[in-house]
């Protein structure tokens, strides 16, 4: 006879897995933050340029407000700029791996997703050099974002790993979606209130792309839902950190 688990352990199992769920959370409020921060620097650059060219077309009378405009954003700027030294940090420490043995081992940590991710690896080898905390948070960040734009909660998925010259995909899908053609050919990752992806993932989703270096795009799937994909350039696994 099967011996039960005692209440108390269960309860804390959920309670474990309930934190995690909370910590996933806050590590895509952060990526998401990450991802604003690139978008407001590249916005201050545009306006602190616009302001130096006023600056020299004003009146005398008007040259000190402009000025001031200037030093404030300056000042969010040098804020800006610590958060994107610590992006430039992450984005420096790099690990090689092969990205069908990455994935398999990823899902054989993550049994809660194990049972509706099947793994199609590559038969070729993978090789990438990323930021392999990086990558995690995005692979787990792809499975949510696809298993949460599916209509049906009985659709079982694939993470299908692809080597090929000149490029490295990594597709996440619903099973039975059929072939996938050319990744590069599919469209960008939707934005917008109205898109399939809440702003806060897809914000994060942009934000690790560029921390590991990929390309992202995106499909709808037939039957709805969404196929999402990432891919990297094959010289990336030769690159030297």
């Amino acid at each position: 006879m099967t011996q039960q688990p005692p209440a108390e352990n269960s309860a804390r199992f959920q309670t474990l897995l309930d934190e995690r769920r909370d910590l996933f959370e806050l590590l895509v409020a952060s990526d998401a933050m990450l991802g604003l921060v690139h978008d407001i620097n590249n916005n201050l650059n545009s306006m602190m340029l616009q302001a130096s060219i006023v600056e020299m077309k004003v009146e005398e009378r008007l040259r000190e407000e402009v000025a001031q405009i200037r030093r404030l954003g300056n000042d969010v700027a040098r804020g800006l700029t610590l958060i994107q030294q610590f992006r430039d940090r992450s984005r420096k420490v790099r690990t090689r791996v092969d990205l069908n043995d990455f994935v398999r081992e990823f899902l054989a940590i993550e049994s809660e997703l194990a049972r509706r991710f099947q793994v199609v690896s590559s038969d070729k080898s993978a090789p990438l050099l990323v930021n392999a905390a990086a990558l995690k948070r995005l692979i787990r960040l792809l499975l949510s974002i696809v298993d949460a734009t599916q209509p049906s909660i009985d659709v079982s998925f694939q993470i299908c790993v692809e080597s090929n010259e000149p490029q490295i995909w990594l597709i996440v899908k619903p099973a039975g979606s059929g072939p996938e053609g050319d990744p590069g050919a599919w469209g960008a990752i939707p934005e917008g209130a109205d898109g399939p992806i809440p702003i806060m993932e897809r914000l994060a989703l942009e934000a690790i792309g560029r921390l590991v270096e990929a390309g992202l795009s995106a499909r709808s799937a037939p039957g709805g839902g969404l196929s999402l994909a990432v891919y990297w350039p094959r010289e990336s696994a030769t690159a030297e950190p």
